[in-house]
């Protein structure tokens, strides 16, 4: 192939990729693009220095990483509740929902806490809501926050024991903490695209070199199957691993009566023994073999033919079986009549 030709092919493909990177839906997670250890650090280290609760979570609320910060009303009560552990994690999806203009700042549909939330996308494809809050304002209602104690079953006294430690932050303050997740959740998104070309590159290169090696093994099994010899290969314990059909139409047998089985199962002993040891000075040498032997059809004629038998190493260099072609010189009727 023209290396023109070539060059050009693979920068068509690369850029046939990037147009539909953001349609193709390569079945990537946010655990597959990041290392959930290095951002359960980030997410931690965000809701220290902020004095916020923190959290990643799936598309619909279930969480990717361990909370940080988690106050003890949160924590210990609303979401140690069926229907309130149902209200949150509905209310981390609503909150994480994507937002290109900027963070959803509101209070929690499950316990009435200030929350924010921003989307992390790869692409087109929404893939992680990262959350923070779990903070309250002196503008929030206490008696309603204990009605819902009540709507969801919770201890009433603990519930307003837990209130009372939830951080209180401004709502200006609050905002601006909301802002700032946003540019990291933003950045975060173009990480994960990167990540995602990254991915799909690979993919398509693999996707090229699978295509490539389907091609070179037809136009192999194209070739050994036409040629007029017979082809056979054997791995170090004499089991063949393929033949193509030439052996089949010399020796009599069909292709499963001999794959996976040795000269011991299919010839007279003698033959069989005579084969093995050629076999084994193969491996042992490492060199080619070459001799005009006798051979046997399962019709019991004899043949005599030419044969070659080769090392066969694999990637790293180790040898791992043989391969062997041979042609038929003359039956034994032919070299009677000879003789």
């Amino acid at each position: 192939m023209n290396d023109c030709n070539y060059a050009d092919e693979c920068k068509g493909g690369e850029e046939l990729l990037e147009s539909c990177i953001v349609e193709e839906d390569l079945g990537l997670t946010f655990e597959d693009l990041f290392d959930l250890d290095e951002i359960q650090t980030i997410q931690d280290a965000f809701a220290n220095a902020t004095g916020v609760a923190s959290i990643i979570t799936q598309p619909d609320g279930r969480p990717i990483t361990q909370p940080s910060n988690f106050c003890r009303l949160c924590r210990d009560i609303i979401r140690h509740t069926g229907k309130g552990l149902e209200n949150c994690m509905r209310s981390d999806a609503i909150i994480g929902h994507p937002n290109p203009d900027g963070p959803i700042v509101q209070p929690c549909h499950s316990g009435g806490l200030w929350d924010g939330g921003a989307s992390i996308s790869a692409g087109n494809k929404h893939i992680a809501n990262w959350l923070i809050g779990q903070v309250r304002n002196k503008a929030q209602n206490e008696e309603r926050m204990l009605e819902y104690a009540r709507e969801i079953g919770a201890d009433e006294d603990e519930f307003r024991s837990a209130l009372q430690e939830v951080t209180i932050m401004s709502t200006e303050q609050f905002q601006h903490t909301c802002n700032t997740l946003f540019l990291f959740a933003k950045q975060m998104s173009q990480l994960a695209y990167q990540n995602i070309q990254q991915q799909a590159r690979a993919i398509h290169r693999r996707k090229r070199a699978e295509e490539a090696l389907k091609n070179s093994e037809a136009l192999y099994q194209s070739l050994v199957q036409y040629l007029p010899q017979g082809i056979f290969r054997k791995d170090l314990k004499g089991r063949f691993t393929f033949i193509n059909q030439k052996v089949c139409e010399y020796v009599g047998f069909k292709e499963e009566e001999i794959i996976g089985n040795t000269d011991f199962d299919l010839l007279p002993k003698e033959l069989a023994e005579k084969y093995q040891h050629d076999d084994l000075r193969v491996f042992q040498t490492q060199e080619m073999f070459e001799c005009i032997e006798e051979n046997q059809s399962r019709s019991g004629e004899k043949i005599y033919v030419h044969v070659i038998k080769t090392p066969i190493y694999n990637a790293e260099g180790k040898i791992i079986g043989l391969q062997g072609i041979f042609w038929i010189l003359l039956k034994s009727r032919e070299w009677k009549k000879n003789c």
